[in-house]
C-alpha cells in the first residue's frame, strides 16, 4: 500500500506555467493547470496500479500549492498536500502524506511531462526518492470546484538542524534529533546521541488558527513559541522567554524524507 501512495505523491500530473518565446514573456494560457485533475492511469515498474484506486483527484492552486484526495478501492482514503513548480521542462514537487499507513511521509520529487491536449496530460517520473524504479501517469481535467488552497501542516517527521537556548548550542551531544507530530495533537522526540545511546519523550502540542504560535507540553512544562517559518519542508520557532526562564530559545528543522509516523520506535 505504501508503494502506490509514494508514487501517487511523486508523480502528480500538473504543469504550472511557462513563459512564451516572445518578447512579452507572458504565460501561455494553455499551460495554466489551475483546477482539479483526475488520475486516469498510473504505472510503476511495468505494473498497472490504477485498480488500487476508486478515484484520485489533484487540486492545483495558482499559488503553487496542491492537494491530493485519493479514494482507494479497499474503502480507505489518502490525503496529501504539497508545493509544485516547473523549471526547464521538469516538474518539481514537495509533498506530505497526511493519512493512512504512510502518514507523515515527505518526499521531494521530479517528473517530466507531456501535453496530450488542453485537458489531458501524461508524465513520467525521473526521481522518486522513496522508491526504486520508474513510473508514468495520465490525468484529465475535471469541472470540480477547486476550493481554497491548503495550508502547510506540521504533521509528519522532522529532523532538527539547530537548537539554541540562551546562546548555547543544544545539538552538540546528538548525532540526530527526530521530531514526530501526529494529527491528534501528540508529538514525540527521538534523541540519538553521538556515543550511540538513545532516548525518547512524548508530549502534546497545539497551533493557533493563524499558524503564528505553537504551545507544547512535556513533563508538566508548558512552553509557547512564535512560528517564524512553517513551509512544506522547513520550520523555525523562536521565543525570547522559554517557559518563564528568561532565556531565548530557537529551533530550526527540516522534513525527514521517506520516514513515516509509523517509524516511531517507542
Amino acid at each position: 500500500m505504501k508503494k502506490i501512495i509514494y508514487l501517487l505523491l511523486a508523480t502528480p500530473i500538473i504543469f504550472l506555467t511557462s513563459c512564451s518565446s516572445g518578447g512579452g514573456g507572458e504565460a501561455s494560457p494553455q499551460n495554466d493547470v489551475t483546477g482539479v485533475w483526475e488520475l486516469a492511469e498510473l504505472e510503476f515498474n511495468g505494473d498497472d496500479l490504477m485498480p488500487a484506486y476508486a478515484e484520485a483527484l489533484y487540486y492545483y492552486h495558482s499559488n503553487g500549492t496542491y492537494e491530493l484526495k485519493a479514494y482507494l478501492a479497499d474503502g480507505s482514503y489518502t490525503n496529501g498536500v504539497g508545493e509544485y513548480s516547473i523549471s526547464n521542462g521538469t516538474l518539481n514537487t514537495k509533498s506530505i502524506v497526511l493519512t493512512g499507513d504512510a502518514a507523515g511521509l515527505y518526499q521531494d520529487a521530479t517528473a517530466t511531462f507531456n501535453w496530450i491536449n488542453d485537458n489531458e496530460v501524461s508524465t513520467s517520473s525521473g526521481n522518486s526518492p522513496c522508491l526504486s524504479g520508474t513510473g508514468s501517469s495520465r490525468s484529465v481535467k475535471t469541472t470540480n470546484s477547486l476550493g481554497s488552497a491548503p495550508s502547510m501542516p506540521v504533521v509528519g517527521v522532522w529532523r532538527a538542524t539547530q537548537i539554541n537556548l540562551g546562546g548555547e548550542d543544544l545539538m552538540a551531544p546528538y548525532s540526530q534529533v527526530l521530531l514526530y507530530f501526529w494529527a491528534d495533537g501528540t508529538f514525540g522526540e527521538e534523541d540519538y546521541y553521538s556515543d550511540g545511546s538513545y532516548d525518547w519523550s512524548v508530549g502534546t502540542y497545539s497551533i493557533s488558527s493563524d499558524q503564528t504560535t505553537v504551545t507544547m507540553s512535556l513533563d508538566g512544562i508548558i512552553a509557547s513559541a512564535n512560528i517564524v517559518k512553517l513551509e512544506v519542508d522547513k520550520a523555525e520557532l523562536y521565543t525570547p522567554n522559554l517557559a518563564g526562564t528568561g532565556q531565548a530559545y530557537s529551533i530550526k528543522a527540516s522534513r525527514a524524507e521517506c520516514i513515516t509516523l509509523s517509524n516511531w520506535k517507542k
